[in-house]
């Protein structure tokens, strides 16, 4: 866990080169992080936020949240409707059926473009009261957040949680 701010930690596990390489076998072990999650929220002080960025990593969150009741936002990158109309093989077999799952329970979806907006109402059924576009300026994502971290949640520790690969020998 790293202190990246006084209120928020940032949480990374380590995944292996091999579960990299072949993503399916992220699904196949998601009992696996989900046990290691719930060991880190146990042994940290209340987590307010969650946000995630990756298709499996958002399934992850929305399968905590059904116990932890955490607010979890999920940013769309390479979503699988964006590879497939790209022409781009998915990450796995099983990356639209977690995304679907992702963004169902998502508190908030972040959307870079507009065009993305209509492809998550259209192709993935999120009503649109739950999108929102920021574009790529990075001044008003900061700008939304600050106020979210410092109006909404201001009384409570906050936490940046994803998951993300770094090579570590604890695999």
């Amino acid at each position: 866990i790293q202190q990246k701010y006084t209120n928020i930690n940032f949480v990374e596990l380590a995944l292996s080169p091999e579960w990299i390489k072949n993503q399916d076998n992220l699904f196949i072990n998601a009992d696996f992080f989900i046990i290691k999650i719930q060991n880190i929220i146990s042994n940290c002080n209340p987590f307010s936020l969650i946000h995630s960025l990756h298709w499996f990593n958002g399934y992850l969150a929305a399968k905590i949240n059904k116990k932890n009741k955490i607010f979890h936002i999920h940013s769309i990158i390479s979503s699988s409707a964006d590879r497939q109309a790209s022409g781009f093989e998915l990450r796995s077999h099983y990356q639209r059926q977690c995304e679907n799952y992702a963004f169902e329970k998502a508190d908030l979806l972040i959307s870079i473009t507009e065009a993305e907006r209509v492809q998550l109402m259209n192709y993935y059924n999120v009503p649109s009261s739950k999108i929102l576009v920021v574009g790529r300026n990075v001044d008003f994502y900061y700008s939304y957040f600050y106020n979210i971290y410092h109006t909404q949640i201001s009384d409570i520790d906050k936490y940046n949680f994803n998951i993300l690969q770094k090579d570590n020998s604890d695999f």
